[in-house]
């Protein structure tokens, strides 16, 4: 398994979004976007055909950027318990 199902397998089972793991990534230090962070959902065959010129639309998961994603999502559920603790 390599870090693009990994992040596949967290992002269906904690319910986020592309714009939640581009966050996370940038909390976790390594700014991206939510283009990016879209990328590294799709599967390997994704493309499209752009002024006449095959485009992949798949982007591999760096291990910096997965570390990063994981640093950032530790970060945000933190901030998600402290605002629940405060409500109760």
């Amino acid at each position: 398994m390599n870090n693009n199902q990994r992040l596949k397998l967290l992002h269906s089972a904690l319910l986020i979004n592309d714009a939640d793991i581009a966050r996370a990534v940038t909390l976790g230090g390594i700014p991206t976007s939510r283009n990016r962070a879209k990328s590294w959902l799709r599967g390997k065959a994704a493309a499209r055909e752009h002024n006449g010129q095959h485009q992949r639309r798949f982007i591999e998961i760096t291990p910096d950027e997965f570390d990063a994603f994981l640093l950032g999502l530790r970060q945000m559920l933190d901030e998600q318990e402290a605002k629940e603790e405060q409500g109760e």
